[in-house]
């Protein structure tokens, strides 16, 4: 990956963010869930869902007290101050593959199925909350197909920036995407 990235011509430089409060991300992002499902759940709609964790979880956003919303918007404000400081240097910065529904970077393991309810809590990584910060301050992200697990997991890199730069990181994916060839390539199908 770091080969086809410096054959661009990209300078790459690590960093590495600063404590953060996170525990704000599931409070916020959850209260905006619910507004902008807010309709699909009053519908009904929501009680098709398989994943019946995700169901309860809309219907539950939708009670965020107005005091505790604004009490995180406030810390979001700071955390979205914190990362600037640090992410604002880079025209377009990379993120590694991390399995979501695994403990960690490219690691093996599941996480809930459909129909099982939510999936369980991940432990914490520094790129895990990475990526909850990088959410929760609104940063554009685009991810592209990196490669495969040991297992013939599909894997991909993520490339994110500036505020309002999506023009920069679209530009350095498709580079990389077809410099890479990733995306032409097809996991084995058991």
């Amino acid at each position: 990956m770091l080969e086809h990235l410096k054959g661009l011509g990209v300078t790459l430089e690590p960093f590495e963010l600063p404590a953060m409060p996170v525990s704000v991300t599931g409070g916020i992002l959850g209260a905006e869930s619910g507004a902008s499902f807010d309709e699909f759940v009053r519908s009904g709609r929501d009680k098709k869902l398989t994943n019946k964790g995700r169901s309860n979880g809309m219907r539950q956003s939708r009670l965020v007290p107005a005091v505790e919303y604004l009490q995180t918007q406030r810390v979001r404000a700071l955390v979205m101050r914190q990362f600037a400081d640090v992410v604002s240097k880079f025209d377009v910065y990379i993120a590694p593959y991390i399995n979501m529904r695994a403990g960690g970077a490219g690691g093996a393991g599941g996480g809930g199925r459909a129909g099982e309810g939510t999936p369980p809590a991940q432990p914490p990584s520094a790129i895990r909350e990475h990526f909850q910060v990088a959410n929760l301050c609104g940063y554009p992200a685009v991810s592209v197909p990196n490669g495969f697990t040991a297992d013939g997991k599909p894997t991909s890199i993520t490339f994110l920036g500036r505020l309002y730069a999506e023009a920069e990181i679209l530009a350095l994916a498709r580079a990389y995407q077809e410099r890479a060839g990733f995306h032409l390539k097809h996991p084995r199908l058991a």
